[in-house]
């Protein structure tokens, strides 16, 4: 004779198993937990609220054991109720983080300390990939901080004028030629070039006083903002020289070391052979 699953019932009245033990009213033990779960929420609140660290220790023990073996469905069931609850939890995780923001830090961090070279190349991957929206965002992030940090930010931006006055100076000369159109582009670096090129002295008169960088042709006349069109004078001669003339007053020398100094622009521009003859000017 078959042994009956319970006194009362051959099997679950919730489910129908015959294979988990019998617990209480026709049910098994499964259904049996679920339905007093559901009837008894305050005493389930309670008994996790005196047991915080001993739900943490066995969620460390068997939590990760029990995710890699229910993978997939667990990933299945969380990408259905994320679906499904989109708003809902893009606000607990917008209220988790703040919350938890400190924590967030370090992680991150640590997590940047241990995956560095990976990141970094996604990163550049991603930059050169999307180069017009990536200087989109960082252009509206800029202004925002800028707007919310003002005082800081023009603090900063002295400081660092002060401690980079080439730079400073080729960033306001491009906003001049960008106002006005005008073709090339130089950086500081190439404006110290300039000047150690040109002994740190003017080429017009040899003073070594209030040193420019001078545009030969003017940007008002159409001239470029390229190195090839810039030579070294003092603030006496720049003056004179004014935007009416296009006095050039660098050597031969000074326009060949200019010219093996940036080679491919002059090529480019020129669409000539790589060679500068003797006696040209750039």
């Amino acid at each position: 004779m078959m042994k009956k699953w319970s006194p009362d019932f051959d099997r679950c009245r919730i489910c129908g198993t015959t294979e988990r033990k019998h617990m209480a009213k026709g049910m098994c033990n499964s259904c049996y937990q679920k339905q007093w779960k559901k009837e008894n929420p305050e005493s389930i609140k309670q008994w996790r609220k005196e047991n915080k660290e001993k739900i943490k220790q066995y969620n460390k023990q068997h939590g990760k054991q029990y995710y890699e073996k229910n993978k997939e469905i667990i990933n299945k069931k969380n990408k259905l109720y994320n679906e499904k609850n989109k708003e809902l939890v893009a606000q607990r995780k917008k209220q988790w983080a703040l919350n938890n923001s400190d924590h967030l830090k370090l992680y991150r961090k640590r997590y940047y300390q241990e995956n560095k070279d990976k990141i970094d190349r996604q990163v550049k991957q991603y930059r050169s990939e999307n180069r017009e929206l990536v200087r989109q965002r960082e252009k509206a992030s800029g202004k925002k901080y800028r707007d919310k940090n003002k005082e800081k930010s023009r603090e900063r931006k002295r400081r660092w004028e002060k401690d980079n006055p080439e730079k400073a100076r080729a960033y306001g000369m491009r906003r001049r030629a960008k106002k006005r159109n005008a073709e090339g582009n130089h950086t500081g670096k190439d404006r110290k070039f300039l000047m150690d090129l040109a002994d740190n002295k003017c080429q017009c008169c040899g003073g070594s006083d209030r040193l420019a960088i001078d545009h030969i042709i003017p940007l008002s006349k159409n001239g470029s903002n390229g190195i090839f069109n810039l030579q070294v004078l003092c603030l006496f001669c720049n003056s004179s020289k004014g935007n009416h003339r296009n006095t050039d007053y660098r050597s031969l020398e000074f326009l060949q070391a200019v010219y093996s100094y940036r080679a491919e622009d002059w090529v480019r521009m020129h669409k000539i052979s790589p060679e500068l003859p003797i006696g040209a000017t750039i």
